[in-house]
């Protein structure tokens, strides 16, 4: 599946952690798609960030506007070009972990009908983790275990 997506750049130098914390945590909220924040060195040799998001035509212009007022930058980079994605569903596995049966969604993406990947919602994951007092890589490993197991029959 293709689709035309936004990608908004832009280098800040002057910009504490806290503030692309925020960043990343709202533009999520306000249409973002992706957020990275990747640490580079920029002009004069100085350690920046490179700050990337990833949108829908629709926002973006709120989102350019919004990453500006946020970082001071001067500019904002704004380049239009298209993505391949998966297919996706999630469906609902009941898992019998400690003896009894539990519910946990699973996203399944497919590529032109085919299955790629199979993976447990994290959310469910942490979830399930404090419920049961068990690590949560112990935990993943074991639902990996039936959601392989599920797919194979």
């Amino acid at each position: 599946m293709r689709e035309e997506i936004y990608i908004l750049e832009t280098n800040v130098d002057d910009v504490d952690g806290e503030i692309l914390g925020t960043i990343i945590e709202d533009f999520t909220n306000e249409g973002a798609l992706d957020i990275s924040i990747l640490p580079c060195i920029s002009k004069k040799n100085r350690p920046s960030h490179l700050i990337r998001v990833i949108c829908h035509e629709k926002y973006y212009p709120k989102l350019v506007k919004r990453l500006m007022k946020e970082t001071g930058c001067l500019g904002v980079r704004v380049i239009r070009c298209e993505r391949f994605i998966a297919e996706r569903d999630i469906k609902t596995l009941k898992v019998r972990l400690m003896g009894k049966e539990r519910s946990i969604r699973v996203k399944v993406s497919r590529m032109e009908g085919e299955e790629i990947n199979a993976k447990a919602e994290f959310e469910d994951l942490r979830r399930l983790s404090r419920e049961l007092g068990l690590p949560l890589r112990k935990l993943r490993e074991e639902v990996m275990r039936h959601i392989r197991e599920e797919l194979v029959q």
